[in-house]
């Protein structure tokens, strides 16, 4: 049997999963381009690496960054050097990670994040740095999915086709039903640091799944992603790949119109939109109408996990026990909610998993054997966000408009 052990850390407040959705939308803000592969321990990879992972027709890079590196690979290195021997005599390294700010993939990732202006990226990784220092996001161990099972639900479930670590997440799933920022910035840091320890290919940012099914304003809004998104997009620029919304339902449209207030451009052409049908109505722009659930999965997964994510969606429409126990293995031959048959194979049931790679805190606990089997949940309604108070939208910054659940989002 597996085990783990992670050190825990005292957590600092009280949320949920779903702001991660609004914090990371914002993290590619300051930066546009994926970076070059980063593989086992984070730090040791060459340079020249193009994007692949902008896979959806909706999520196009300008270009710019790459343009600049590949038109003037001298200037582009000469800043590296500079930057990273800058790096050198300003900080002290860092005692997990002594190699984290003179890796060439970090070096890159926070240039681009400041327009290859070498001062501003100075004092971005250096802030960076002395975060880490203090936050040691490497031991960073969610309390409070231990002390109450299933507190956030947002997991690793498997790969891309491109090798990029998807994390899923489904309000229906999840036992808070309000999110604050101190615990959701503490579940995803954990997520964020043990998904770079499972890159393959030459992938080195995430793919967000969000199901909307069970959504509600307080694990939803516009005011916490805004707390939240000082933390990654200062602290893990260039991670986010794209955000992928399925079973968004007319509230939603309130929310995105909130969310894009503080979003650029290319920030907004990272969200891709799915629905279990494709829209009949006509859309000026085409590039953001909500495409079909089963094609759209396709086009950045293969068949196997395609089939999975279809199958997790579904049954968490009308969720069961055995749904809202998501970290605990199935009986028979029943869909397993922890995550693709491959990822399950090599990185939760394996005794040795990849780089230290560490699951869920949950399946960590029933691992362990300090959480048993059959933990009593508490059944949430799918369709419990479909209606909201215009006061309770008025509270969280939402202005209220008519909308309807085949709106466009652009």
């Amino acid at each position: 049997m597996t085990v783990f052990s992670i050190p825990r850390v005292t957590p600092r407040g009280r949320c949920q999963i779903a702001a991660l959705l609004l914090a990371h939308l914002k993290v590619i803000k300051n930066g546009t381009h994926s970076k070059p592969l980063c593989e086992a321990q984070l730090h040791s990879t060459p340079l020249n690496t193009k994007s692949r992972n902008l896979i959806m027709s909706s999520s196009k890079s300008s270009g710019k960054g790459a343009n600049f590196e590949s038109r003037e690979p001298q200037e582009f290195h000469r800043l590296l050097t500079a930057f990273r021997e800058t790096m050198v005599k300003k900080c002290k390294p860092l005692p997990d990670e002594p190699d984290f700010f003179t890796n060439e993939s970090i070096l890159t990732d926070f240039l681009r994040a400041r327009k290859y202006k070498l001062d501003d990226a100075v004092e971005m990784l250096t802030a960076a740095v002395e975060w880490r220092r203090e936050y040691q996001p490497l031991k960073v161990d969610c309390n409070y999915c231990h002390n109450q099972p299933g507190f956030h639900c947002i997991r690793q479930v498997g790969h891309d086709k491109f090798g990029r670590p998807i994390l899923y997440a489904c309000f229906a799933q999840a036992f808070a039903a309000k999110n604050h920022s101190s615990d959701t910035i503490l579940h995803c840091v954990q997520m964020l640091e043990n998904a770079r320890r499972s890159f393959k290919q030459s992938a080195t940012q995430v793919l967000f799944i969000i199901d909307c099914t069970g959504m509600t304003l307080p694990c939803c809004n516009p005011n916490l992603g805004k707390k939240m998104s000082n933390v990654f997009s200062n602290y893990y620029p260039e991670r986010l790949g794209a955000a992928v919304i399925v079973n968004h339902k007319s509230i939603f449209q309130s929310i995105w119109r909130a969310i894009r207030k503080f979003l650029d451009p290319v920030t907004a052409h990272k969200v891709v939109f799915l629905k279990q049908k494709s829209s009949q109505k006509s859309s000026s722009n085409p590039e953001k109408k909500s495409k079909n659930l089963s094609e759209g999965l396709r086009e950045f997964c293969d068949e196997a996990t395609a089939q999975w994510l279809e199958t997790e969606i579904r049954l968490n429409k009308e969720i069961n026990e055995d749904q809202m126990r998501f970290w605990e293995k199935p009986s028979g031959g029943a869909h397993d909610p922890r995550g693709t048959e491959a990822f399950v194979r090599e990185f939760i049931e394996n005794r040795n998993p990849p780089n230290g790679f560490v699951p869920h805190p949950n399946i960590v606990d029933l691992l362990n054997g300090t959480l048993a089997s059959g933990y009593p949940v508490h059944l949430r309604s799918g369709g419990a966000g479909d209606k909201v108070d215009p006061e309770q939208m008025k509270e969280y910054g939402i202005e209220s408009v008519d909308a309807d659940d085949d709106e466009d989002y652009d």
